[in-house]
């Protein structure tokens, strides 16, 4: 298999029973043994994890064509790779920039080439008139294939550095941030005005609702209520909203109102009013909340990305030693949430649950609420057991 220039690989969503669903083209075509896959893959799995199993995918196909192999005549005729072949593969698949990939990462590209090999030769096994025999060895050297793959990206994966944490914030961390990027910083990064106000805002937003990055992204501006009680609503997007931006931003849940401060509401709708329109371009109306400065559109999910690593090489942020992620901010927010719930005096447990689980955007029963407020029960916690310590002491030493 031989291309005078290298393959453009690239990963689209299209419209599928009213959901936007992803699919792995070569130079603008699907690839159509991905596209079988997804198609029974979706049925069971998210868009999201759909999209990143593709993106493993195309690691793959790009390593075979610079090895001049052809990835579907290989995996369609039961020969499959060599073993130096599969040694190669583990090693490309267990990398990311030029280092070493996190041992989660390399994890989860085994998890998808081995569902991928092995759909591959199940599709064609079932599509192919083969002897029985001939099925079984087809089967063996499946099976022999994946294990041999496994073993390698483990030994990979075993070598990997730790994964940086998206840690959450401490009070004064958010202080120290919030001074740093405000509009009237000498500190801050970013040289436009109306830069500074929309990412300020931003991140205002994203710390009081802890808010998914891609809910953030894709408010509208008629989902806020800035009266006297103000809201903000969070929907699950519609598909044309989802086709706005290439990046394809998605939820995981269905939407909720979430109360807000009248000190965000006035942050809110100061950039409103006066500040967003100056993202517009000319013949080109949008009702997004937040706006590229490049083009005008809906900003892009991960430009957030982009604006935390900026700031994070301010001096005052770099120096505190976090990373600054948006499920930092999301674990940030829910952490405060669950402080002042308790310093209310909310003592069901079951009432602090469905409130945190609403606010957070997940399902009732959901374990994510205690990994998101994980901060707040360890000090919950710590001070019950410092309690009963006292407790113990003065009993001790009357």
């Amino acid at each position: 298999m031989h291309h005078s220039h290298p393959s453009s690989y690239e990963i689209r969503r299209f419209v599928r029973d009213n959901e936007m669903c992803p699919y792995l083209l070569r130079d603008g075509v699907p690839l159509v043994l991905t596209t079988l896959w997804v198609e029974e893959l979706r049925i069971s799995s998210r868009p999201n994890t759909l999209e990143s199993y593709l993106r493993d995918i195309a690691i793959v196909y790009r390593w075979a064509e610079s090895e001049s192999v052809d990835l579907d005549k290989r995996l369609g005729n039961f020969k499959g790779f060599s073993t130096p072949e599969l040694t190669s593969i583990a090693r490309k698949l267990c990398t990311a920039k030029d280092k070493a990939a996190s041992r989660s990462t390399c994890l989860r590209r085994l998890e998808a080439v081995r569902n991928y090999i092995k759909f591959v030769y199940d599709y064609t096994i079932e599509n192919s008139q083969i002897s029985l025999l001939e099925q079984m060895q087809a089967e063996k050297n499946r099976d022999s294939q994946i294990k041999k793959l496994a073993k390698r990206m483990v030994r990979h994966s075993n070598l990997s550095p730790e994964p940086g944490c998206s840690t959450e914030l401490t009070a004064s961390q958010v202080d120290v941030l919030l001074a740093t990027i405000s509009p009237a910083s000498p500190s801050n990064c970013f040289k436009n005005e109306k830069i500074k106000i929309r990412n300020f805002v931003l991140i205002l937003l994203a710390l009081e609702t802890f808010a998914r990055r891609s809910e953030l992204v894709l408010l509208e501006t008629t989902d806020l209520n800035l009266g006297l009680e103000p809201t903000v609503t969070f929907k699950k997007p519609t598909t044309a909203n989802q086709l706005k931006r290439r990046d394809g931003a998605s939820m995981k849940t269905l939407g909720r109102e979430i109360p807000i401060s009248s000190e965000l509401a006035k942050a809110l709708r100061f950039y409103i009013d006066q500040v967003r329109d100056e993202f517009l371009v000319p013949k080109r109306p949008t009702t997004a909340l937040f706006l590229s400065a490049r083009d005008g559109r809906r900003l892009a999910a991960m430009t957030f990305n982009h604006i935390l690593k900026k700031i994070s090489q301010i001096p005052e942020v770099e120096q505190m030693g976090v990373r600054l992620h948006p499920h930092g901010l999301r674990s940030t927010g829910a952490t405060d949430i669950r402080r002042k719930i308790d310093e209310k005096g909310i003592s069901s447990g079951i009432e602090v649950e469905e409130v945190l689980s609403y606010l957070g955007g997940w399902v009732q029963g959901s374990p994510m609420v205690r990994r998101y407020t994980k901060a707040a029960l360890s000090e919950k916690l710590g001070a019950i057991v410092r309690s009963k310590k006292n407790l113990l002491v003065r009993a001790t030493l009357r």
